[in-house]
């Protein structure tokens, strides 16, 4: 008799939530060393190309990133019961230390990265005006097998980044593997000043949810791994964009334009939220508070200017801003171009436009499509409340990702994730979609996954919005007939 009351005891303390997320956390840290174990076994012969040419090294990640995915909403259940934060953050802690000894696996940036202060240390050269290929004979370059069109491109980055780079890295850059290591510990702590953010934004607005949103972020595969594995300067963009809404939501409105400043100094995507920001901060403010608003926006352009002065050399200094913003995407079609494309044939619009040709013509009707829904969610929706707010940029960096970029990466969507977090009032299995989206994004071409994402997300809505509502519509009416 004792025996199957001690068999019902072990297994109600393993069913008990705090022992799955346990449980959950340790499979997600052997899935993490699994990388660490293909680098080793599948590439022996392959020791110099990030990312792996080798097929089954690909087939067996994308394996792996099959059974993350899996295990990360299986766990993102379990949060649901038992969101206890001091295990969430002792096991992101043990995810980031074993990523930040792997070389990263699926992205060549963080050789390039590591490059750019050496440019500055090393070569004494400014990167703002030297392009990648005066650089070929540089271990760093070889290793990184830059994208061709990147090559007589100088640097594309904000100074801030720069500086940063060389504050992390000007120690280690007599070894590839301390630079690479350098780097990435700078990933790491932007990741969890990021989780410190997102936990004090949620707390200081009262958010019931707070636990919930830090595991998320915490456990998410693709941040985790493209910050802290891949050393993407996203996640440092994303701290400062947070800590800006931060200062927001303390009103400390002074401080907000100018760390936005400072983020958009990392990575410039962040000069498309500043004027949604700026307007929301000028409907709330008092007359008085306005004035310091101004102050404000002369104190950010003081910083922007003070930041590009030491690398300052005419205006020859903007041109890798300028080859993000118009060069680069001029290369290729976005989704909207590729749904667009039929129409420029069938409607014979060579015959009007022949001096565009078909690639510019496409990318002049994406530009004209963003400007439109651009300024109309500027001047025509005004966000409520900080969450209305959070909603807004969401959708603002959907309409880039659909309508102007067309080399969508999946560590693009750690900023939109990192805000999406936030959002209280919309569900967080979006979150894991997304998730889910971003990681296929590295084995699939990107306008086929979007009319799959797009049908995921319409029925996802359809049956957890409208048929629901409609259900508890008839319920309604058979409790008020009874």
């Amino acid at each position: 008799m004792m025996k199957p009351k001690f068999i019902r005891s072990v297994f109600d303390k393993l069913v008990q939530p705090s022992s799955r997320l346990f449980l959950w956390g340790l499979v997600l840290a052997v899935l993490y060393f699994s990388f660490y174990l293909v680098k080793i076994v599948l590439l022996k012969n392959d020791q110099n190309n990030y990312p792996p040419n080798s097929s089954w090294a690909v087939a067996v990640f994308a394996g792996l990133v099959v059974v993350l995915l899996i295990v990360y909403y299986w766990s993102s259940r379990v949060f649901l019961e038992y969101p206890k934060l001091k295990l969430i953050l002792f096991f992101s802690a043990v995810f980031s230390v074993i990523l930040l000894f792997i070389q990263p696996f699926c992205s060549a940036d963080l050789f390039h990265y590591i490059l750019y202060p050496k440019i500055v240390l090393v070569y004494h050269h400014n990167p703002y005006i030297t392009p990648l290929i005066d650089y070929s004979g540089d271990i760093l370059f070889r290793l990184g097998s830059p994208i061709k069109m990147w090559l007589n491109s100088p640097l594309v980055y904000g100074p801030v980044w720069l500086l940063l780079s060389i504050v992390f890295t000007f120690w280690s850059l007599s070894s590839v593997g301390l630079a690479l290591f350098s780097f990435k510990l700078m990933a790491t702590i932007f990741f969890f000043g990021c989780l410190l953010l997102v936990y004090k934004i949620l707390d200081h607005i009262g958010s019931r949810n707070k636990n919930l949103a830090v595991a998320l972020f915490a456990w998410s595969p693709l941040i985790l791994i493209e910050s802290v594995n891949n050393g993407h300067n996203d996640i440092v963009m994303l701290f400062f964009l947070l800590l800006a809404f931060f200062c927001l939501v303390k009103e400390k409105y002074f401080w907000v334009l100018p760390i936005i400043i400072l983020s958009i100094l990392i990575k410039y995507v962040p000069i498309i939220l500043a004027p949604f920001i700026f307007l929301y901060l000028w409907r709330r403010c008092q007359r008085d508070q306005k004035r310091i608003l101004i102050w404000s926006v002369f104190f950010s352009l003081s910083l922007f200017v003070l930041f590009y002065l030491p690398f300052w050399h005419g205006w020859s200094t903007l041109h890798g801003a300028i080859f993000m913003s118009v060069e680069y995407n001029l290369k290729g079609l976005s989704i909207l171009g590729y749904i667009i494309q039929p129409f420029y044939e069938w409607l014979k619009m060579d015959l009007f436009f022949s001096g565009l040709g078909p690639l510019g013509f496409i990318s002049l009707i994406c530009r004209l499509v963003f400007a439109y829904f651009y300024f109309y969610l500027l001047f025509k929706v005004r966000p409520n409340n900080i969450n209305d707010l959070l909603k807004l940029c969401c959708w603002v960096v959907g309409l880039v990702f659909l309508t102007i970029t067309f080399y969508l990466q999946p560590w693009y969507f750690v900023v939109p994730l990192g805000l999406m977090v936030l959002v209280d009032s919309w569900p967080k299995r979006w979150f894991i979609l997304i998730n889910l989206f971003a990681f296929l994004i590295y084995f699939f071409f990107v306008f086929e996954l979007f009319f799959v994402f797009c049908l995921f997300f319409v029925l996802d809505l359809y049956f957890n919005w409208f048929l629901i509502k409609e259900i508890r519509r008839i319920k309604n009416v058979i409790l008020v007939k009874k």
